[in-house]
């Protein structure tokens, strides 16, 4: 992911209303000696709200445990929750891997429309989207410090069939908010939710 590209992204948008649709991605990632979450983002995606063929992220959380302590997940099902009763969720799409628990209790304890994102050839496809996307320019962002530097740490890896799928640049590095937003651009631009 070229950042500069990125960059030329940054536009002022308005609060995001409670009425516009909009895609919730989870991820979560492990690492470390305990094997365990180390990192966990929240994005939240809508249309652009002048330009509906276009996409912006409009939240964005991010959470990591201080060093030696694990991440405790309440607090960012909490956050999850209060998105969810703020705002006008079509769905939220998520890694199975570290999150199918909570997906689960979201969905039965609050109404929140889970749908498991495959890490395989959906992955992929979302992967080389998002990337086109930012070279075409048709996500808009507002800056937010946290989700650039997981976009900053973000590396493409090519296979032998020009499919692409975006990875860390090296193993110490964080990249669960740009994940999620490729996550949650794809599942936007697959409903019509201009």
């Amino acid at each position: 992911i070229n950042i500069l590209l990125c960059d030329h992204c940054y536009e002022a948008l308005p609060p995001l209303q409670r009425n516009e649709p909009a895609i919730l991605a989870l991820d979560a990632a492990t690492g470390g000696e305990t094997n365990m979450a180390d990192c966990f983002a929240v994005i939240l995606v809508t249309r652009h709200p002048n330009r509906p063929t276009d996409v912006a992220p409009r939240y964005v959380g991010i959470w990591q445990p201080l060093p030696g302590q694990l991440l405790d997940f309440q607090p960012i099902e909490e956050e999850i929750k209060r998105l969810h009763s703020n705002f006008s969720i079509v769905e939220c799409a998520y890694d199975k891997t570290q999150l199918h628990d909570m997906a689960m209790r979201l969905r039965r304890e609050v109404g929140l429309n889970t749908q498991i994102f495959e890490q395989g050839t959906a992955r992929l496809v979302a992967d080389k989207d998002f990337q086109q996307i930012i070279m075409a320019r048709r996500i808009a962002h507002d800056g937010n410090p946290l989700l650039r530097q997981h976009i900053d740490n973000a590396d493409i890896k090519k296979n032998d069939k020009s499919e692409i799928r975006i990875v860390k640049r090296t193993a110490s590095l964080k990249i669960d908010a740009c994940v999620a937003l490729s996550m949650a651009v794809n599942r936007c631009l697959y409903y019509n939710l201009a």
